[in-house]
């Protein structure tokens, strides 16, 4: 029997529309959008009436129009999320001095401080870059501040095979900030911000000190790039190595990391026979504490929304809220994605979220239909399947464990592969998926190690905690000298 996925309807249903939006954007006004998707409802209300009434053949009716009421109803709601960018920056060039409060947390480099800043009396936001290359003792920015910056509001540029213009519009940004020395900046205020963010922030700048602490500095920033995807501190080439690797994507707080810190976390709590629902109650609050000390970053808001959605099926069908085939991690995917999609219809076209729903769908259509026919072959013929999973020799257990994480690489990889295609012109290779095999495991391992490493720290163990820094370092050392070796092996990745 087919296994029917409404949601999956409903989320193509609402992507295409969201698609009509964007392509008939300069052609169409968004209004006529509304009116047809009011008619398409009221439509479909008619059908369905009338198929209540007893008249079946009314039936097609009511489909029909609540489908195209929510198809035209998407592609309104894309033209309206759209900050109207050519009304607003011709105004940019009366601007002088912008007031305002920086809202995201300010990324440090040894060379520019960057950061988002929330104007004064106007939509949207401004990205601004604080350049101090010279300077030993800058100014710095924080979470929160109230600033006036006496310097030229700009127009986002686009670069050669980059519309940079449009990934900041995707965000509500429509100026860039260019701040060359400490006198353009005037703090007039702190602690402006959201509070429960202000307290992140300054976690964040203490987990961060702790670690320049205990884990030598190349390393350190590495170490920052896994646990809060910071790459401030990364050099250059490392990060190319990453990137060339095939692997970068361990730098960025998204479902890897999520995934990292929430898989082993689930398996040592169900080795202690906690039922799912109290491991749900328990990874809700660690997920909140993450977003918090990470900044809500819009990637890692999506990753913990699949996890949510994904696993909720689980909880319920344990309870018997549901029946166990209703419970469909398809389902909890398309879910996740709606609920974004409905209240940023924008992020459908960010490469990001893009990439984030490609490797998740592969990974669970892998694990749903190619892994149990994987998993009847990696289980011995004597050995009865009731039986399977309690006294599975550890030599079984530990081919079944090889097999899915090759699996999973494989699905990830091939699931993402056309959009990397697409947008960076780009293909992993064969290497880049031995990497995947080989780094992803041992950052996993350092992951851990530096969470561990940090409550020691933050519980002043500090005999403990420059032990274990020592063995982190040499952990990401290795990771680095791993990343080195794979980005120079022909065949990591294919320019197209």
């Amino acid at each position: 029997m087919t296994q029917r996925r409404p949601l999956l309807s409903l989320f193509t249903i609402f992507a295409l529309g969201l698609c009509l939006g964007r392509f008939t954007e300069q052609n169409v006004p968004e209004l006529l959008w509304l009116i047809v998707a009011i008619a398409a409802l009221f439509a479909g209300g008619i059908g369905l009436a009338l198929e209540l009434r007893g008249l079946l053949s009314a039936r097609l009716l009511g489909r029909l129009g609540l489908i195209f009421a929510l198809f035209f109803y998407a592609a309104f709601a894309y033209a309206h999320a759209r900050l109207p960018v050519n009304f607003l920056q011709p105004q940019l060039i009366d601007l002088g001095a912008v007031r305002g409060v920086v809202v995201s947390y300010p990324t440090v480099r040894a060379d520019r401080t960057s950061f988002v800043l929330k104007p004064d009396g106007a939509p949207g936001y401004f990205q601004v870059f604080y350049y101090h290359p010279n300077e030993s003792d800058f100014a710095p920015v924080a979470y929160g501040d109230l600033l006036i910056l006496r310097a030229a509001v700009q127009v986002p540029p686009i670069f050669s095979g980059f519309d940079y213009r449009e990934y900041l519009r995707q965000r509500d940004i429509w100026g860039v900030i260019s701040v060359r020395n400490e006198r353009q900046i005037q703090k007039l205020a702190n602690s402006q911000g959201n509070f429960i963010l202000e307290v992140g922030f300054r976690w964040r700048v203490y987990l961060f000190k702790l670690i320049d602490t205990y884990v030598p500095a190349e390393s350190a920033g590495l170490l920052k790039g896994l646990i809060f995807g910071d790459t401030a501190s990364l050099s250059k080439d490392i990060e190319s190595d990453f990137r060339d690797a095939g692997v970068l994507h361990v730098l960025a707080v998204s479902g890897a990391n999520l995934g990292m810190i929430l898989v082993i976390f689930w398996a040592l709590l169900r080795s202690f026979h906690l039922s799912y629902l109290r491991i749900y109650l328990i990874a809700t609050p660690i997920v909140l504490l993450y977003w918090l000390i990470v900044g809500f970053e819009v990637s890692l808001v999506r990753a913990s929304l699949i996890f949510f959605f994904v696993t909720l099926g689980i909880v319920c069908a344990e309870r018997g809220w549901i029946l166990k085939r209703w419970s469909d991690p398809i389902q909890g995917l398309c879910a996740a994605g709606l609920l974004l999609l409905v209240f940023n219809p924008e992020s459908l076209f960010d490469v990001s979220f893009q990439l984030s729903f490609a490797a998740t769908g592969a990974i669970l259509l892998a694990v749903s239909y190619v892994w149990p026919r994987l998993e009847k072959r990696l289980t011995p013929k004597n050995l009865p399947p009731t039986e399977a999973s309690l006294s599975l020799p550890w030599r079984w257990r530990l081919a079944r464990w090889l097999a899915l994480f090759l699996l999973v690489s494989i699905a990830a990889q091939t699931g993402v592969a056309p959009i990397l295609a697409y947008h960076f012109h780009r293909l992993s290779g064969p290497v880049s998926l031995l990497a995947n095999l080989t780094i992803v495991p041992l950052v996993t391992l350092a992951l851990w190690g530096g969470i561990i490493l940090l409550i020691l720290g933050a519980l002043h163990l500090g005999p403990i905690a420059v032990g274990l820094g020592v063995m982190e370092g040499w952990l990401l050392e290795a990771l680095i000298r791993l990343a080195d070796l794979f980005a120079s092996l022909p065949g990591a990745f294919w320019q197209l």
